[in-house]
């Protein structure tokens, strides 16, 4: 018989007798889904072809043809063959094996077989080679899919095969959102005796951050700041040098740095395959100490306790008057608080050098009225609680799953009602669990289908009585049926024991910001983001231009032409107002917007909630 192929001939060369019986039970080959997503940090990925064995035959050889979506391409290139690298299920039993790899792309062959004996694997499982593929598109979903499989023993006899389902490969090389909206309060009551305050840090992460990272740095040079050479820092980037991480990881919580300074925070995010955001804005600088807590009446001053009392204004009275050295290092420094930058007792001190007026001021405001740990009633809240959901680790590739998490709680929260949304064509909600706060018999717990989500309700049962601090409300388990899907927080109400909203927004201070001198090109992100009816981006064009505002689902499919055009010189507002080019609603999910102006593009992510 003449061989149909090269294989069928090496087969014949290296092998003994034929054999054409097939076996009744088959040998399923498929790729397996990379580890990683292709984003803006991994630009090329590895997909394993496994084999999971039904029968123990000796494998001599195979043939797989498959064939690559458009979004993928292989690393270096659609005719980089060696993209394609030999597993080792063949060459661990005899490393005397031939490969070779045929096709220009979308789709390849590889046929490998050991030469000469050993004549086989007969393994449980194991890979036969992988792909190596890159992207082609900046965002969507890719595919690896076998087309053809021969399998053949040391006979050359046909081994009974099977095809798997196709790989996917997530595709997102466009970084989060970053940040706009960071501000931080200094907590004037719940602090603890060692003279160190708390900082609440508040802000609104994207809607596809998985990871949040805040950050902290100091101007320093306490007491004197300015008369040491500190200067306030600059916006950093990633990852932060000379920044130190804290342990804040969602908008409400505290931190309390780990000595005397005015302090300044930055938050990154990372969305799910690590791409990591342009800093946020950065806080205006909060103190961590009181101005005018200096004596203890224990330890040398400036030994705070976190209370301005007698004790501080005796100190500060038996300087009262003094004239300091303006240098580094001058004695009684840490009692030249004022004036400040604002003349608040919450800005950075100036240092003028003298022991007057503008430091008694300062003294006498926060006189008995700062303190350590009281009972407070919720308007004295400085924390507003919030909601969230965090991902948590899973075994099956299509699962999700996620906590319903409470924080920024100190017992104000009595009550929780939030609605989960979720696209129910890609995402199928298996079982909403109690966890955590809300795993005893105390708390009332319901959850209820509703469009486009769950409903979620939970209270603490008993008069006066809240949820006890932070942690987790609830598990919910989803199924994944098409990829590149998150839940989100469609809506949240918090309760406390009045029946209240608890916690106090933080004021935000605007500040403005100097037109440049010249006519530059400057883009403003994405206003609201996320959004419900329509959001806006504003640009400032130079000169008169081109411009185009697409919109593109996560799969990478245009939604909607926003805007194609020349608009002349000046500042412009663009507006998608949430739908397609059909005219229908757009469904809430991710979305991105590609800016094309100039020979510039730039895409950023949009998340639209209804």
């Amino acid at each position: 018989m003449r061989p149909t192929s090269w294989l069928a001939g090496l087969l014949l060369l290296v092998g003994a007798e034929s054999s054409l019986a097939l076996k009744c039970s088959a040998n399923t080959v498929a790729p397996q889904n990379p580890g990683d997503c292709l984003s803006i940090g991994t630009t090329c990925v590895e997909v394993p072809v496994t084999i999971a064995r039904t029968d123990n035959t000796h494998l001599r050889g195979f043939s797989v043809t498959f064939t690559l979506s458009p979004e993928l391409q292989l690393c270096g290139g659609s005719g980089n063959l060696l993209s394609i690298v030999e597993g080792d299920y063949l060459s661990d039993v005899n490393p005397n094996t031939q490969v070779y790899r045929t096709g220009t792309g979308p789709t390849y062959t590889i046929d490998c077989a050991i030469l000469g004996t050993p004549c086989g694997a007969d393994a449980a499982s194991g890979t036969l080679f992988a792909i190596q593929v890159e992207r082609t598109v900046p965002t969507g979903t890719g595919t690896v899919t076998i087309n053809s499989l021969r399998l053949r023993d040391c006979s050359n006899g046909t081994i009974a095969s099977a095809i798997g389902g196709p790989a996917a490969v997530t595709i997102d090389a466009v970084a989060p959102v970053a940040v706009s909206n960071l501000a931080t309060t200094q907590d004037k009551t719940a602090n603890g005796g060692d003279g160190l305050t708390d900082i609440v840090v508040n802000f609104t992460p994207p809607g596809d951050a998985a990871v949040v990272e805040v950050y902290r740095k100091g101007f320093g040079s306490y007491p004197e700041y300015d008369d040491c050479g500190a200067t306030a820092p600059a916006v950093p980037g990633y990852p932060p040098a000379g920044w130190t991480l804290t342990g804040v990881t969602a908008g409400g919580q505290s931190d309390q740095p780990p000595s005397r300074d005015f302090w300044y925070y930055a938050v990154f995010t990372k969305d799910a395959c690590g791409n990591v955001s342009s800093a946020s804005n950065l806080s205006g600088g909060s103190l961590s100490y009181h101005l005018g807590d200096v004596a203890d009446g224990i330890n040398p001053p400036p030994a705070g306790n976190n209370l301005v009392n007698g004790l501080d204004i005796s100190e500060l009275g038996n300087h009262y008057g003094i004239t300091l050295t303006p240098s580094c290092g001058s004695p009684f420094a840490y009692l030249d608080v004022g004036p400040t930058t604002d003349f608040t007792v919450d800005a950075r001190p100036l240092c003028d050098d003298l022991i007057d007026f503008e430091d008694l001021i300062l003294f006498a405001i926060n006189f008995n009225s700062v303190s350590r740990p009281a009972p407070r009633s919720p308007s004295d809240v400085a924390i507003r609680p919030s909601l969230r959901l965090e991902p948590l680790p899973v075994t099956r590739p299509d699962e999700l799953l996620y906590s319903l998490t409470l924080s920024g709680n100190q017992g104000t929260v009595k009550g929780v009602h939030t609605i989960v949304a979720y696209e129910r064509e890609a995402l199928e909600l298996l079982t909403v669990e109690r966890a955590g706060l809300a795993a005893d018999d105390q708390v009332f717990f319901a959850h209820l289908s509703a469009q486009p989500g769950t409903v979620i309700d939970l209270a603490r049962l008993g008069q006066g009585l809240a949820f006890d601090g932070d942690g987790p409300l609830a598990t919910l388990r989803f199924r994944v049926k098409r990829a590149g899907w998150k839940p989100s927080l469609l809506s949240v109400s918090l309760r406390d024991p009045e029946n209240r909203t608890p916690g106090t927004k933080p004021i935000e201070v605007a500040r403005e910001v100097p037109e440049p001198a010249e006519p530059t090109f400057a883009v403003q992100d994405a206003r609201p983001n996320p959004f419900t009816g329509r959001t806006e981006i504003t640009l400032r064009l130079p000169s008169a231009s081109e411009v185009e505002l697409a919109i593109y689902d996560a799969a990478g499919r245009q939604v909607r032409r926003a805007h194609s055009g020349q608009l002349g010189a000046g500042e412009h507002t663009l507006v998608w107002d949430g739908r397609t080019d059909l005219g229908a609603p757009a469904g809430p999910g991710v979305y991105f917007y590609a800016l094309r102006t100039g020979g510039r593009e730039i895409t950023r992510k949009l998340l639209l909630i209804k």
